[in-house]
């Protein structure tokens, strides 16, 4: 009798063994599925947002491709830098022209520089204003948009909270403190557009600047930008083998590369804002053959 009962004991274990089992695969079934569910529907939701189309404006618009840059002079520490931030203006004006035309307007164009002779050098701005006018209307343009920039004389470099939160990590080891942005680079830049009727130019045999022709104005600012390490030393293998004895944060400060990662910085952010205010507020185009506001997104 006592075998006999010992084998239905083994038995009932064994099958509560065995149903304790099945429930936890089940249940492990169950929540894997959901997790599938989940991020299937977090993906198919992302991949309708980057197939959802944008609404452009019917419009062909044609880019200046000459920035005119303005030094604003600040009186203080800031003018006592030698360090400067230098935007390229022709690179600037192509990035916001890829921006628009994804964003605000169905075709966009970058208009040819005038020729590098002598004497398109020595042109008054309204011979230059004549020739992108001419060029607008040879590409058939609806509008016409010029930028300007106004910048800081100087830039001034501080250390920020991050500076002293990053040197522990340099004692810890591992490259984490690459990419701390523990420096602040301070310098203020705008940037103008204007929007021209291009008609409108053309028939009043008007001039860029003036106000009757001005279709509206936007405007986009920087003010400055921390970065790290891998910024600062962009590839510099001197740098990085220094960093194993130094920490990073003393390292590449005032580098060039430094500089050009502030001014890849500032171009995108400056072009992203400029992106936006337009694809905001629109333009009325008097001559075009609606008025084109686009929606908010």
């Amino acid at each position: 009798m006592d075998i006999a009962m010992e084998e239905r004991r083994q038995t009932h274990q064994a099958a509560g063994a065995t149903a304790v089992t099945q429930s936890c695969g089940a249940i492990a079934r169950v929540i894997l599925l959901l997790t599938f569910c989940v991020l299937g529907g977090a993906c198919k939701s992302a991949q309708a947002r980057r197939e959802e189309p944008t609404s452009l404006q019917p419009l062909h618009v044609v880019l200046v491709p000459e920035v005119p840059t303005a030094i604003h002079r600040r009186a203080g520490p800031l003018e006592e830098s030698s360090n400067q931030l230098e935007i390229d203006g022709l690179r600037m004006m192509r990035i916001l022209g890829r921006k628009l035309a994804q964003n605000c307007y169905q075709k966009v164009t970058l208009l040819p520089l005038p020729p590098t002779s002598a004497r398109a050098q020595s042109w008054s701005r309204e011979q230059r204003d004549a020739w992108w006018i001419q060029h607008a209307q040879d590409a058939g343009a609806d509008l016409l948009l010029e930028c300007a920039l106004k910048r800081d004389a100087s830039v001034k470099r501080e250390r920020n909270g991050s500076f002293w939160l990053n040197l522990p990590l340099f004692f810890l080891g591992g490259p984490m403190c690459y990419f701390v942005g523990d420096q602040s680079y301070d310098v203020r830049v705008e940037l103008t557009a204007q929007v021209y009727d291009l008609t409108t130019l053309v028939s009043t045999g008007g001039e860029l600047k003036t106000q009757r022709t001005k279709l509206a104005t936007f405007q986009s600012r920087f003010a400055g930008a921390d970065l790290d390490f891998a910024q600062r030393a962009s590839g510099d293998a001197g740098a990085y083998w220094t960093s194993l004895i130094i920490p990073a944060s003393f390292l590449s400060l005032d580098s060039p590369n430094a500089y050009s990662a502030l001014q890849e910085v500032a171009t995108e952010e400056l072009v992203q804002r400029m992106t936006e205010s337009i694809r905001r507020r629109g333009v009325l185009a008097p001559n075009a053959t609606a008025q084109i506001k686009l929606p908010q997104q």
